[in-house]
């Protein structure tokens, strides 16, 4: 049987590395399913109480959501959305997008844009998810701004190809 992944790894492998939380990660000693759980819980709280940032925050929000418990983990997403850099907002828009909720990843995008104005970047990301819902102009609009703000003579191209095809 295999354990519950209570969020993605990708989190696991921001949690700081004392001992337990190693061992957690590592499944040394097996746990059963109920108790892998319990720990886990466990490391996210250290976790949070180490570093409050975006990453542990979705992280505790993960965990409290498939505990049932959806108010302190909206509470705990809207938090660590304050809290997220271009960077971690631009990935977590990515990851709706993929994850098929289209709406959701545009209005993360647009609060990229809004915090991060003179990033290329938000307007590209943008226009992907514009691009995906089928709201071809609007896409179009923020590839061309994107494509006006880089210097960099590869994301050009792209970006050229990708309005070409639009």
């Amino acid at each position: 049987m295999s354990k519950p992944q209570l969020f993605p790894t990708s989190v696991v492998g921001s949690l700081p590395r004392p001992s337990f939380v190693l061992d957690l990660v590592n499944q040394r000693p097996p746990l059963s399913a109920e108790r892998y759980e319990h720990e886990m819980d466990a490391a996210v709280r250290y976790a949070v109480a180490m570093q409050e940032n975006f990453t542990t925050l979705r992280a505790k929000s993960d965990v409290l959501e498939k505990q049932g418990n959806a108010t302190a983990a909206a509470e705990l997403r809207t938090k660590s959305l304050k809290l997220a850099t271009e960077g971690e907002l631009n990935l977590f828009g990515y990851t709706q997008l993929q994850g098929g909720k289209v709406d959701d990843a545009i209005a993360t995008f647009r609060e990229n844009i809004k915090r991060h104005p003179d990033s290329w970047n938000t307007y590209d990301s943008l226009g992907e998810a514009l691009a995906a819902k089928g709201s071809r102009q609007e896409a179009m609009d923020s590839y061309r701004k994107a494509l006006s703000m880089t210097d960099d003579s590869k994301q050009k191209e792209r970006i050229n190809g990708i309005l070409a095809k639009l």
